[in-house]
């Protein structure tokens, strides 16, 4: 069965939220490992938001994992 264009828009749009979350968590390990402790908590509480916004993405649009 054919999934509706809106679907694949909305997978579209979920994998690159979840790409910027990863992204984010890596800059943020980086961030922790070469400038210290505090860039690194600032980064990994924002890669915290974004996590919570592309599953809350996932969860308001029915998407599986």
């Amino acid at each position: 069965m054919a999934e509706l264009p809106s679907v694949v828009r909305w997978k579209r749009e979920a994998t690159w939220r979840g790409l910027q979350a990863t992204a984010m968590t890596g800059a943020s390990v980086a961030m922790w490992a070469w400038w210290g402790w505090l860039p690194g908590v600032g980064g990994l509480v924002f890669a915290g938001w974004l996590t919570y916004r592309w599953f809350m993405w996932r969860a308001k649009h029915g998407l599986r994992f």
